[in-house]
């Protein structure tokens, strides 16, 4: 059998960097270069023509830049968009924004030095064969949760623990948005970010939601009504000290991801027992899911989106083979579903 190959269009005002992409790219055998574009406009009229699998997208290029770019291919032509930046980690806020309109992931533009291309190349193929496999359907959607939930109590919980990668910055908003403020425990969230994002994440977060949300630090006592973001390129664990739940960052290199959804849930599982709540999100892999079998193993609660309204059904679905969640619910419903499992914990 005959595998079709992932097309992909690359849109960048630089002629220099659209063959540095194209190089990079094409060394995987499985992906094909549809077309290049020098800018937004360019951008429209060869995604109609073409029908790229995956777009990758410049931010800055002259007559219509990458945001109203992105905005455009959305409204017209939902294709997964990869953001690929100079300035990325400059600009992590509008990175962040560029999420928030849709688009699947971002990397940023390789240095000349050939170990940072050997691993953007690496980088951008995995997060090319992600993207490909995305439902935009489900990316596109406007997803609309209920209204905002009643004040509750969480007598018999002390933490929740939410976990999430491709896809998740407009899962997380959906959430929030919905959950009522303040919630009476702290929320931690582990999103799958490179180093310096989950900061401009925190910070979009607090700005778009009525929560107060912000990056963990080390030995940060976490307090009732907060919204904390694990810092990425450090793995966080949770700890007591006496009545106080405290979070702890270190660098482990030897994990994958940093933040590791695992290392997370294992940490609050060991520390708390049955008194956490942890929730996957939609992403790629299975991380997550090995650490939600101790919480529910603990009697903790152990909640997953489910396939109808995930970007990528991958970690979820790894969680729910394993055995290790009790409840799945659609994203538009993920708020009630918590709220009601909190109350009767």
């Amino acid at each position: 059998m005959i595998l079709s190959r992932t097309s992909v269009l690359i849109v960048d005002d630089s002629a220099f960097f659209r063959q540095v992409l194209e190089d990079l790219i094409s060394s995987d055998p499985n992906i094909t270069i549809a077309g290049h574009a020098r800018d937004g406009i360019e951008a429209i009229e060869k995604i109609s023509q073409l029908r790229p699998d995956v777009v990758t997208l410049d931010f800055e290029m002259p007559r219509l830049d990458g945001l109203g770019c992105l905005t455009k291919i959305m409204d017209q032509f939902p294709t997964p968009v990869i953001m690929i930046s100079s300035w990325a980690t400059e600009g992590a806020e509008m990175t962040m924004r560029a999420l928030e309109l849709g688009a699947v992931d971002f990397i940023a533009k390789p240095s000349g030095a050939i170990e940072d291309k050997v691993l953007s190349a690496k980088e951008l193929i995995f997060k090319i064969k992600v993207a490909a496999r995305v439902n935009m359907s489900r990316m596109a959607r406007s997803h609309t949760a209920r209204k905002t939930i009643p004040g509750f109590t969480a007598d018999g919980c002390d933490v929740i623990i939410i976990g999430t990668s491709t896809g998740g910055p407009k899962a997380l908003q959906v959430i929030l948005e919905a959950l009522p403020y303040p919630v009476p425990v702290p929320i931690v969230i582990a999103q799958h970010m490179p180093p310096g994002f989950t900061a401009a994440l925190a910070g979009r977060l607090n700005i778009t939601t009525p929560h107060s949300v912000k990056e963990l630090a080390n030995g940060e006592v976490l307090k009732e009504g907060w919204v904390y973001i694990c810092p990425s390129g450090l793995q966080t664990v949770l700890d007591k000290s006496g009545r106080d739940l405290i979070a702890r960052t270190a660098d482990m290199p030897k994990q994958i991801y940093r933040p590791n959804i695992d290392i997370l849930n294992a940490s609050a599982a060991q520390v708390l027992g049955k008194r956490v709540a942890a929730v996957i999100l939609t992403g790629m892999g299975s991380d997550g899911a090995n650490g939600m079998l101790e919480i529910k193993k603990a009697g903790g609660i152990t909640l997953a989106e489910s396939e109808q309204s995930c970007v990528v059904y991958g970690m979820p679905k790894a969680a729910i083979d394993l055995g290790a969640v009790q409840m799945q619910a659609p994203l538009e419903e993920m708020a009630d579903t918590l709220v009601a499992a909190l109350r009767k914990k």
